[in-house]
Protein backbone atom coordinates (compact mmCIF):
# COMPACT_ATOMS: atom_id res chain seq x y z
CA UNK A 1 0.00 0.00 0.00
CA UNK A 2 1.17 3.54 -0.71
CA UNK A 3 0.13 6.34 1.63
CA UNK A 4 0.38 9.97 0.46
CA UNK A 5 0.20 12.95 2.78
CA UNK A 6 1.46 16.45 2.09
CA UNK A 7 4.77 16.17 0.22
CA UNK A 8 5.30 12.66 1.54
CA UNK A 9 4.77 9.17 0.22
CA UNK A 10 5.09 6.14 2.51
CA UNK A 11 5.32 2.69 0.91
CA UNK A 12 4.35 -0.16 3.19
CA UNK A 13 5.70 -2.99 1.02
CA UNK A 14 9.25 -1.55 0.87
CA UNK A 15 9.04 0.45 4.12
CA UNK A 16 10.30 3.60 2.41
CA UNK A 17 9.46 7.24 3.02
CA UNK A 18 9.85 9.79 0.23
CA UNK A 19 9.48 13.58 0.30
CA UNK A 20 8.85 15.09 -3.12
CA UNK A 21 10.28 11.92 -4.70
CA UNK A 22 13.47 11.89 -2.59
CA UNK A 23 14.11 8.94 -0.27
CA UNK A 24 14.19 10.08 3.36
CA UNK A 25 16.16 8.02 5.88
CA UNK A 26 14.17 6.99 8.93
CA UNK A 27 15.40 4.15 11.19
CA UNK A 28 13.31 0.94 11.17
CA UNK A 29 11.41 1.41 14.43
CA UNK A 30 10.31 5.02 13.83
CA UNK A 31 9.36 4.01 10.27
CA UNK A 32 7.17 1.19 11.59
CA UNK A 33 5.58 3.55 14.13
CA UNK A 34 4.85 6.04 11.33
CA UNK A 35 3.40 3.29 9.16
CA UNK A 36 1.13 2.20 12.01
CA UNK A 37 -0.05 5.77 12.66
CA UNK A 38 -0.60 6.58 8.98
CA UNK A 39 -2.47 3.32 8.34
CA UNK A 40 -4.84 4.31 11.19
CA UNK A 41 -5.05 8.01 10.26
CA UNK A 42 -7.61 9.91 12.30
CA UNK A 43 -7.71 7.25 15.02
CA UNK A 44 -5.95 7.21 18.36
CA UNK A 45 -3.26 4.54 18.42
CA UNK A 46 -2.41 3.79 22.04
CA UNK A 47 1.14 3.54 23.30
CA UNK A 48 0.42 -0.08 24.19
CA UNK A 49 -0.76 -0.87 20.64
CA UNK A 50 2.43 0.72 19.29
CA UNK A 51 4.58 -1.22 21.76
CA UNK A 52 2.99 -4.54 20.79
CA UNK A 53 3.12 -3.86 17.04
CA UNK A 54 6.65 -2.42 16.85
CA UNK A 55 8.59 -3.67 19.86
CA UNK A 56 6.68 -6.88 20.60
CA UNK A 57 7.81 -8.73 23.70
CA UNK A 58 11.37 -7.39 23.50
CA UNK A 59 12.59 -6.01 26.81
CA UNK A 60 13.69 -2.43 26.18
CA UNK A 61 13.20 0.94 27.80
CA UNK A 62 9.98 1.36 25.84
CA UNK A 63 9.16 4.90 26.99
CA UNK A 64 12.53 6.24 25.91
CA UNK A 65 12.41 4.31 22.63
CA UNK A 66 8.88 5.50 21.90
CA UNK A 67 9.68 9.13 22.66
CA UNK A 68 12.80 8.96 20.49
CA UNK A 69 10.83 7.40 17.62
CA UNK A 70 8.16 10.12 17.76
CA UNK A 71 10.86 12.85 17.84
CA UNK A 72 12.54 11.33 14.78
CA UNK A 73 9.22 11.10 12.95
CA UNK A 74 8.37 14.71 13.72
CA UNK A 75 11.84 15.84 12.64
CA UNK A 76 11.64 14.22 9.18
CA UNK A 77 8.02 15.37 8.70
CA UNK A 78 8.89 18.92 9.84
CA UNK A 79 6.14 18.64 12.44
CA UNK A 80 5.92 20.18 15.89
CA UNK A 81 4.54 18.69 19.10
CA UNK A 82 3.14 22.08 20.24
CA UNK A 83 1.31 22.86 16.99
CA UNK A 84 1.05 19.52 15.19
CA UNK A 85 0.08 19.21 11.54
CA UNK A 86 0.71 15.48 11.25
CA UNK A 87 1.34 13.64 14.53
CA UNK A 88 -0.81 14.69 17.47
CA UNK A 89 -0.06 13.57 21.02
CA UNK A 90 -3.18 12.44 22.87
CA UNK A 91 -2.13 12.84 26.54
CA UNK A 92 -2.05 9.61 28.58
CA UNK A 93 -3.42 7.65 25.61
CA UNK A 94 -1.21 7.66 22.55
CA UNK A 95 -0.91 9.38 19.19
CA UNK A 96 -3.10 10.25 16.22
CA UNK A 97 -2.04 10.96 12.64
CA UNK A 98 -4.08 14.05 11.76
CA UNK A 99 -2.94 14.93 8.21
CA UNK A 100 -5.11 13.98 5.25
CA UNK A 101 -3.95 10.62 3.82
CA UNK A 102 -4.62 9.20 0.38
CA UNK A 103 -3.98 5.53 -0.30
CA UNK A 104 -3.29 3.45 -3.37
CA UNK A 105 -1.81 0.07 -4.13
CA UNK A 106 1.87 -0.03 -4.94
CA UNK A 107 3.03 -0.62 -8.52
CA UNK A 108 4.28 -4.09 -7.52
CA UNK A 109 0.87 -4.93 -6.06
CA UNK A 110 -0.92 -3.70 -9.18
CA UNK A 111 1.36 -5.74 -11.45
CA UNK A 112 0.68 -8.85 -9.36
CA UNK A 113 -3.09 -8.27 -9.57
CA UNK A 114 -2.91 -7.70 -13.35
CA UNK A 115 -0.88 -10.89 -13.86
CA UNK A 116 -3.31 -12.86 -11.69
CA UNK A 117 -6.34 -11.59 -13.60
CA UNK A 118 -4.66 -12.31 -16.94
CA UNK A 119 -3.79 -15.87 -15.94
CA UNK A 120 -7.29 -16.50 -14.57
CA UNK A 121 -8.88 -15.44 -17.88
CA UNK A 122 -6.72 -17.76 -20.00
CA UNK A 123 -7.76 -21.32 -20.71
CA UNK A 124 -5.85 -23.97 -18.71
CA UNK A 125 -3.75 -24.92 -21.78
CA UNK A 126 -2.88 -21.28 -22.58
CA UNK A 127 -2.13 -20.68 -18.90
CA UNK A 128 0.41 -23.54 -18.87
CA UNK A 129 1.98 -22.19 -22.07
CA UNK A 130 2.23 -18.68 -20.63
CA UNK A 131 3.78 -19.93 -17.37
CA UNK A 132 6.23 -22.15 -19.28
CA UNK A 133 7.31 -19.20 -21.49
CA UNK A 134 7.87 -16.89 -18.51
CA UNK A 135 9.86 -19.56 -16.64
CA UNK A 136 12.10 -20.45 -19.58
Amino acid sequence: MVYRFGQFELKSDTEELHRSGILIHLPPQPLRVLLLLVSHAGEIVTRDEIRRAVWGETFVDFDQGMNTAIRQIRRVLHDCAHVPHMVETVPRRGYRFIAHVETSRSRRGLLFIAAYVLLRTLSPRRRRERVARSAG
